[in-house]
This record gives C-alpha cells, structure tokens and sequence, in this order.
C-alpha cells in the first residue's frame, strides 16, 4: 500500500513539513504581538486580538473529518502552504496602509484557519506517507524542526525586524520585509512539496464536496466579524474588559448548558466513531476536573505570555524594561525559546526516571514560582547589560565572515537570566501537564481525545490572553505582574481533586 510513498525518502520532506507546521503558528500567535507592539497599537487591543487568533487551533477538530473526507492529504497540505504565502504577502503589503491593523489582523485570521488545516492535514500525510517504524523514528526529527520554525519566528525575524529599525527603517518597513520573506519560505515550500512530497496509496478522497463541511469556517468567520463590531464600538479599558468577562462567562455557559449536552445527545443517536470519540472523552470520570485543570493549569502563563514581550519592550516611563526590539530577539526569542525546549526534554526526562506522582507537585511549582520574577523586574526596573564576545578568529569564513570583524555584544545580566530561568520552569511544568493530557486518552480513540484535550487547552489560552492587555493597561506592569501571581492559585486548588490513576508513563509529545 505504501510503495509509492517508500521510493521517496522520509528525510527530504518530514523535517520541511513540520517546518512549515511550525513557522505560521508562531508567526501568528507571538511575532504578531512584537510587529503590532512596535506599529504602536496598544496592549488592550494588541493583546485581545491577537489571543482571538488562537480559535480555529481551538476549534479544528471541528473541521478535522473534512480534510479526511473531501480531496488527499497531500493536496491539502500543498495547498494550505500556498494559501499561507498569499496571507503573509497580503500582511506585509497592508503595513504601510492607513488602517494596517485591520487588513494585517483579517489576513492572519484567514491564515490561523489555514495554519490549524494545514496541521490536520500535515499530521494525516505523515501517518498514511511513512511506515511504522519510520514515523516512530521521525518524532523526534519532526518536533526539532518545528522547534527551530519556532526559533527562526521569534528569533531571526524579530532580530532582523530591529536591527533595520536601529539602521533607520520603520516599523512598517522592517516588518514588511520579514513578512515578505515568510511569504517567499511558503512559496517555495509550497513548489517544492509539490514534486517531493510522495503518492501514498491511501491517500484518497472519502466524499463529494458538501456546503455543511464549510459551516465552521462560516461560523469563525462571522462571530470574528460580530466582535469586530462590538469592541470597536466601545471606549475605554474598562468597558472592554467588562464586555470581555461577560462574553467569557456567556461562552462556558452556553458550552456547559447548551452546546454540550446538544452534542452529546446528538451524537448518541448517530452513533458513529468520530461522535463516540466526543461522548467517552466527555463522560469518563472527573470530567469536570479534569477540563478545569486543562483550563486553569496555564490560566497565569496564559496571562503573562502576552504580556512579556510587551513589557520588555515598553518605555520606561509606561512600566516596561525599554529593550530594543533585536535585543528581544536573542534575548526571549531565542535564548528563551532554546531554554525552554531545554526544559521540556529535562521534565520528559524526570517523569520517565521517577513517575508522573512524584514529579507533579515539584513541576506545578517550577511553572508557577518563576513568575515572581516579572514582578519583581517590574518594581526593580534592571537595566540590561551587554557581554563582549570575541569571534573575530571567525572573520576569515566566506559570506560570514565580516560579521566578526569586531566583537559580538550579547545581552546579559538580570533580565536574560530571568527571563531564561522562568522559561526553563515554563518548559518543565509543562510537561507534567502534556503527560497528563496523554494518561486521559483512553480506548481506541486516543489520537481523538488528545485532539479534544489540546482544542480545550487552547481556549485556555486564548480567553486569558484576550483580557491580559486590557487589565495590564488599566492597573500597570506592577499590578498586573501581581495578579498573574494571584490566578497561579486556581490550577494548583484544582489538582487537589484531579483524577490521577496509576500506570505506565507514556512518553511526552508536544501539545502546544
């Protein structure tokens, strides 16, 4: 069945797959924050629009049969990819607009939809393209270089992004630059897929096109456009913040009084086994604490994610640590992005030697203590230092060589230190909750209710982080540092009351 796919070698095109997996999430969901902080747009409505964008990675497992059902795999995956560099040129080409963030924001959200397909199909294509034995061998490789799409995002490009605006670009011509190369990788990702990717035999359509596959498209379309409406038509902090709590709270209680129980019964009548999926994920034991902790575990990181780069970017004079944008490149885009996969391999490593049990409470704390140190950066105010690094014995190598002419200056002191320290807690207390997620998919549709447990976990993310830049602007860094400390407090109550059963660890994957 698979000899199609055995004539193309893994290696020339699962790690530029999960490159391209990687690169328009964190493209979307994170340098958009530091593109739009340095266009000028403010952290209530940076903050709030950019969480919104996390939603169809919430939602794609609503749409997720459609890619099973209606055209290959593999043409889905070409194909988002073009999409993707249509989205990202279309973003570079309205930053010099008059109303940039509107145009710039629309084509982001067409791209998260298209990014969250694109990942559905990619995971699909890798399981019918590759054997057995080959996609246990590429987990690791395919989680690299998604990791390294993560760090070119939010290292290479943000530095790029600054060291033009330190040579006298603007903001609007440094980023469209970066956006245009995002565009061009995607272009020639998608050419180049389109000869290597290989026929897997499998890889058929199951269905005719029918209108309802696009109803979740329709529905994230038209309630983006609805809150549109509503958040513009308000003024001041906090109306929004009050309108946002309400919305919220209106959506768990339509989830819990309406949409599921409609669901579930929905689903018992037809029968079938992507429905099961959804009823034995949503009635096993302590279901209720166990949404709650995927909800509440990150409810402070989720805050605080948005509101880091903002606040080591910020004046002085606003709260913020007034670090050049390239400096915020290395310094939480790099470095702290290496630190934290560090942590992550470190806390998988931890849980295999001493058992999920053990390792919990001393993970729950390693993600939530570190916290304090951006509360305490907010009332200290550290300056950042530079370290003199001495690479000119490299000055004689081709291309790269004039690069180190004269010594390199590295960020250091406080703040990098900090910084890389709550990012190694951030990437070992995580694990314990991936592991987590991983010990409640039961049966025979584990692949399903991870799926489920991640789209739960990224409206967790995505609900605090639409009203982190609202309340950080209406109390300032320091009070908004302190109640990211406070909200660590739900997630630890929760795990008091956390199902856990007893049995073999399985081995961490990436969850988000």
């Amino acid at each position: 069945m698979l000899s199609k796919a055995e004539k193309r070698n893994p290696w020339l095109f699962v790690p530029t797959t999960y490159f391209a997996e990687g690169l328009p999430y964190i493209l979307i969901n994170s340098v958009s924050v530091i593109l739009y902080k340095n266009m000028g747009v403010s952290n209530a409505e940076m903050a709030f629009w950019t969480s919104w964008l996390y939603l169809p990675w919430v939602l794609k497992m609503l749409w997720g049969p459609m890619v099973d059902m209606y055209g290959t795999r593999r043409s889905w995956v070409v194909y988002t990819q073009l999409i993707l560099a249509c989205c990202l040129g279309a973003s570079a080409l309205s930053l010099t607009g008059q109303h940039f963030f509107a145009i710039s924001l629309f084509s982001f959200a067409v791209g998260a939809f298209v990014s969250a397909t694109h990942d559905i199909a990619t995971d699909g294509f890798y399981m019918l393209a590759l054997t057995k034995e080959y996609q246990a061998f590429f987990v690791g490789i395919r989680t690299m270089f998604y990791r390294f799409a993560m760090i070119f995002g939010t290292g290479f490009l943000v530095f790029r992004a600054g060291k033009m605006q330190e040579a006298g670009a603007t903001a609007a011509a440094s980023w469209g630059a970066m956006l245009t190369i995002s565009a061009a990788i995607f272009a020639a990702l998608f050419l180049y897929h389109k000869l290597a990717l290989p026929h897997p035999a499998e890889d058929t359509p199951k269905a005719e096109f029918k209108f309802a596959g696009i109803l979740p498209l329709l529905g994230y379309l038209a309630a983006a456009g609805a809150i549109t409406w509503l958040f513009t038509s308000l003024h001041g902090v906090w109306a929004k913040l009050a309108t946002a709590a309400v919305l919220v709270a209106a959506l768990f209680f339509a989830c819990r009084a309406y949409i599921f129980p409609r669901l579930k019964a929905k689903m018992s009548q037809e029968g079938n086994s992507f429905n099961e999926a959804f009823i034995t994920y949503f009635t096993q034991d302590g279901i209720g604490y166990i949404v709650a902790f995927i909800l509440f575990y990150r409810l402070a990181e989720a805050m605080l994610l948005k509101m880091t780069q903002p606040f080591l970017l910020d004046a002085a004079e606003k709260g913020g640590l007034a670090i050049p944008t390239a400096e915020v490149g290395i310094i939480y885009g790099t470095v702290g992005m290496i630190v934290l996969i560090v942590g992550g391999v470190l806390g998988g490593w931890l849980i295999s030697k001493y058992g999920f049990r053990k390792c919990l409470w001393p993970m729950v704390f390693t993600l939530h203590v570190p916290d304090v140190f951006y509360l305490y950066m907010s009332y200290s105010m550290p300056a950042l230092t530079f370290l003199n690094l001495d690479l000119t014995w490299l000055s004689g190598l081709p291309l790269i060589g004039a690069k180190f002419a004269a010594p390199l200056q590295m960020p250091w002191g406080t703040v990098p230190l900090l910084v890389a320290a709550e990012q190694l807690g951030y990437g070992i207390g995580l694990t314990a909750f991936t592991v987590y997620l991983m010990m409640i998919c039961r049966g025979k549709f584990k692949t399903a209710h991870f799926a489920i447990s991640t789209g739960i976990m990224a409206l967790g993310m995505m609900v605090p982080g639409m009203i982190s830049g609202m309340l950080q602007q209406a109390v300032g860094y320091k009070h908004f540092f302190l109640w990211v400390c406070i909200l660590t407090i739900p997630g630890i109550l929760v795990i008091f009351k956390l199902p856990i059963k007893d049995e073999e660890q399985p081995q961490p994957k990436t969850a988000g």
